[in-house]
Order: C-alpha cells, then structure tokens, then sequence
C-alpha cells in the first residue's frame, strides 16, 4: 500500500468533488453541512484559489485512492491575513490510522515556512474527542468555544475554536 500526501491540482477536480461529497454526506463528529455539496465551479475556483500561493489544499492519497483533505485558507483581509483557517477532513474508513496526524503535520511544516502564516486557527466541534486531542498534542490550543452552535436532532453542541500562534521571530 502506497501512500502519500501531496498539493492539490486543478485535475483532482473531479475526484475531489466526490471525496467531499462522502465526506458531506456523513454525519458524525464534523463540522461539515450535511449533505451541501457544493457545484462543480465552486469546487473549481476553491481549488484554483488553493493550487498555488499562501492557500493551500494538501491531499492524501492511498494507492491513488484520496482518502483525505487538509485545507489551510487565509482569511484576505489586511488586518487578518497573517493567519489561516484550517479545515481537516478524513473518509471515515480511514480514520484512527494516522492520516489525520500526517495532514496536519504536513500542512503545519507548510505553514511555518511560508512567509505570511503566523497563526492557524480552527473549529472543531465538542465531541470530537480524537481531533480535540490531535490538535492539542500538535500545539493548538483551546482560545474560546460558541456555546449551543450545533444543532444536530434533539441535542446541541459546542463548537471550540482552536490556535497555534508560529514564532517566527
């Protein structure tokens, strides 16, 4: 078995359409709107956007198969553009294999040797008990939570936000 982590292009456009839309279609510990997925020329320019510069998407792959996405989006605004959101997603047969980990571990040597990131932030919802202790073992650190932002059937649930400041002084 082969894997590997790697920049999208715009030729995974197609295959990473589908991988989103398994990802949306689920409904589990994620953040993710149940079945939303965007059209075909959203996914395009969110790609084209990624592809190159201070954004960028990274993929993993198994055997070519893409079994994970790992998203890291300034924000664009002058007062905010040294830091980037994050959004990590992985197929759900594939999660507890350390695909998430390498993701992020990958996106985060990315980050600290690009010249604009300086802080990463993120959401993750309270009951991802596994991304929760990822994000904590990698650095990020808990800087606040939107209480009752999640409203899944007869339950809510809150959404931490998350933080790695990069000393790059």
């Amino acid at each position: 078995m082969n894997s590997s982590i790697r920049r999208i292009t715009e030729a995974d456009a197609i295959d990473f359409e589908n991988f989103m839309a398994s990802i949306f279609a689920e409904d589990l510990s994620t953040l993710v709107p149940r079945g939303n997925t965007p059209p075909p020329e959203q996914v395009k320019a969110y790609i084209s956007r990624h592809a190159t510069g201070d954004n960028a998407v990274f993929l993993a792959e198994i055997d070519t198969h893409m079994v994970g996405s790992i998203a890291l989006t300034r924000f664009g605004r002058p007062q905010l553009d040294h830091a980037a959101g994050l959004g990590l997603n992985v197929a759900a047969a594939f999660r507890g294999q350390g695909i998430g980990r390498a993701l992020l571990q990958h996106s985060l040597q990315w980050a600290k040797q690009s010249s604009m990131i300086e802080r990463i932030e993120l959401e993750v919802i309270e009951n991802n008990a596994s991304a929760i202790h990822l994000y904590e073992q990698l650095g990020f650190q808990r800087e606040g939570s939107k209480r009752h932002a999640v409203k899944k059937p007869n339950r809510y649930f809150d959404i931490y936000i998350y933080g790695l400041v990069f000393d790059k002084g």
